[in-house]
């Protein structure tokens, strides 16, 4: 979890401003951090698809793919 996951997930209780004041964080940066999740999340999707697919490709030629000679 990082620092603004966690005032994410506490805000309602201590706000978003004491809890930025406490971690340290600009309270700019925090919604800056919740307002490009879904771009974040697209990303990660992405850069998954992008892994398996080397997986593969490094399992299809028996490991050999990759590896220096």
């Amino acid at each position: 979890m990082n620092r603004y996951q966690f005032v994410d997930d506490h805000q309602r209780r201590h706000g978003v401003k004491r809890l930025c004041d406490i971690l340290g964080l600009a309270r700019s940066s925090f919604y800056y951090w919740r307002r490009t999740a879904s771009a974040r999340a697209a990303r990660q999707t992405v850069e998954a698809g992008i892994a398996a697919r080397i997986r593969k490709v490094h399992q299809d030629s028996d490991g050999t793919v990759g590896v220096r000679t």
